[in-house]
């Protein structure tokens, strides 16, 4: 089990879906015992079909109530990096299809509305987005932001 502090406007400032409860309020610092989140995933693995806010669960040095349950934050950042590809891959493929008429005296051998060349650009540049966005969107998932932000 992996925890991490957040403040009450993570959720908001990450997107990060709240599922069912309630997100972390300031008075929720002081709280004993104290307050937590948990991932959709935690929730159905540890408590499947039931209620889990109110529940406690504890690890090797402290009890924790839990009072809400968010979406996968890692789920979230991969279906918008894929998102964002696929527009920026509509958007690229339409304006190449229409430039390569101008260009067509460039293309030795090749006819301005080859598919094989259009599907293989497509590929390498889904992979390229995919693979640029996804490492660093995994190290952002397992910082803690409140300590992030103080050792700026």
């Amino acid at each position: 089990m992996e925890d991490r502090t957040i403040s009450g406007d993570h959720l908001k400032a990450m997107a990060i879906p709240l599922l069912a409860g309630r997100s972390i309020r300031e008075e929720d610092a002081e709280a004993k015992p104290p307050r937590a989140l948990v991932n959709r995933q935690f929730a159905e693995q540890y408590f499947p079909g039931g209620s889990i806010i109110g529940r406690h669960l504890i690890n090797s040095i402290t009890q924790f109530e839990i009072v809400g349950v968010i979406g996968n934050v890692r789920g979230l950042f991969i279906r918008r990096t894929a998102l964002a590809a696929l527009i920026g891959l509509a958007t690229g493929g339409m304006a190449a299809f229409l430039l390569a008429r101008l260009l067509q005296s460039q293309l030795y051998g090749m006819k301005p509305g080859h598919l094989p060349a259009y599907l293989l650009a497509g590929a390498m540049l889904m992979l390229s987005t995919v693979l640029a966005t996804c490492m660093p969107a995994a190290k952002a998932a397992s910082l803690n932001p409140a300590l992030t932000i103080r050792d700026r």
